[in-house]
């Protein structure tokens, strides 16, 4: 079973381009975290995952998926 860190990593991989993404878009980040999309949109409308707004979109910056997948992780043996 591949780890939620690695899932992140597969993200948007399919892009020929070397520079890092810094946000995703709903839908990958729901994916990179392994809840639904609606999940994701309820995280961020309870500011529990910080997003922007970009036109249509709504993005989530790398950082706020990297610490919410830390803060969520079992193996560290404290869910907070």
């Amino acid at each position: 079973m591949r780890s939620k860190q690695d899932t992140l990593a597969q993200v948007g991989s399919g892009q020929q381009n070397s520079i890092p993404r810094l946000t995703y878009k709903l839908r990958e980040a729901s994916e990179a975290l392994g809840l639904s999309p609606n999940s994701v949109r309820r995280l961020i409308l309870s500011g529990k995952l910080g997003a922007v707004r970009s036109l249509r979109h709504i993005l989530v910056p790398l950082e706020e998926i990297r610490q919410w997948i830390d803060k969520h992780n079992p193996s560290k043996g404290e869910n907070k």
